[in-house]
């Protein structure tokens, strides 16, 4: 019944989700072949935004100029992190594992992480359905995570959250069909050909039901990493390719 259900939400022509977030600023279609490689190559980097717990017991996530663009409690986004401590007014510092964006529903969602320790990251997830006027803290994390390479939402039950555990080889996408309420593994049919060869997958791009992670393939000794594409219409049966989608292609 879940699968039927997302089948419908693709048909229906989902806009592109978090595909702003992950390109940040890349150059538009009508540029160069070299801006087109570096809007291309910013596929496959993180691109988080600076938070900000405040004395007040807040937490704002502000923008690329340093606008605000979302307050919630900083309990939440950032419970039981390590090295956290009191903060004076005035004394606040830049927390850079956020990312924020709006699901094509409305939906907004932030992600936080705290960074590898001892391998391992803590990872947290909040929605809001009131246009970021109240948030709410998904009744599970996104677990386990070494760290985060992207997120995205589709909807206020459906999102992603990309990772990799230092012990597999990866690509790891952690998604919930439940609005947060539990967090699987997604099953990307990784070819044979890729298994033994570590890979990180970056933040989904969604296109009329598409979605498209764009996969990091770390180079073997002597080799450059190499850029590949795991694709989707429904989530079911995946196609991996070392060639961008056209769709891809015409976003940047």
């Amino acid at each position: 019944m879940r699968n039927k259900c997302w089948k419908r939400r693709l048909a229906a022509g989902l806009a592109i989700g978090a595909a702003a977030l992950a390109l940040g600023g890349c150059a538009g279609g009508s540029g160069t072949a070299a801006e087109g490689n570096e809007a291309l190559s910013a596929l496959f980097q993180v691109h988080p935004l600076a938070g900000y717990e405040l004395a007040d017991g807040s937490f704002e996530i502000r923008d690329s100029a340093g606008n605000p663009v979302a307050v919630m409690e900083a309990d939440d986004a950032l419970r039981d992190y390590p090295a956290r401590s009191p903060v004076e007014e005035g004394e606040e510092e830049a927390f850079p594992r956020t990312l924020w964006g709006t699901a094509p529903d409305g939906t907004q969602w932030a992600v936080t992480w705290s960074g590898p320790s001892a391998g391992t990251s803590q990872c947290r997830a909040l929605l809001s359905a009131d246009g970021g006027e109240t948030w709410a803290l998904t009744p599970a994390d996104p677990s386990l995570v070494s760290d985060v390479y992207g997120a995205g939402f589709l909807s206020s039950q459906v999102g992603f959250v990309c990772s990799r555990h230092f012990l597999t080889t990866g690509p790891e996408v952690l998604w919930t069909q439940d609005g947060g309420e539990s967090w699987e593994l997604l099953d990307l049919q990784t070819p044979e050909e890729y298994q033994e060869r570590g890979m990180d997958a970056y933040g989904p791009l969604i296109r009329e039901g598409e979605v498209c992670f764009p996969v990091l393939l770390w180079g073997e000794t002597g080799e450059e990493d190499r850029h590949i594409f795991c694709t989707s219409s429904d989530l079911e049966h995946w196609t991996w390719t070392e060639e961008a989608p056209e769709w891809v292609v015409s976003m940047l």
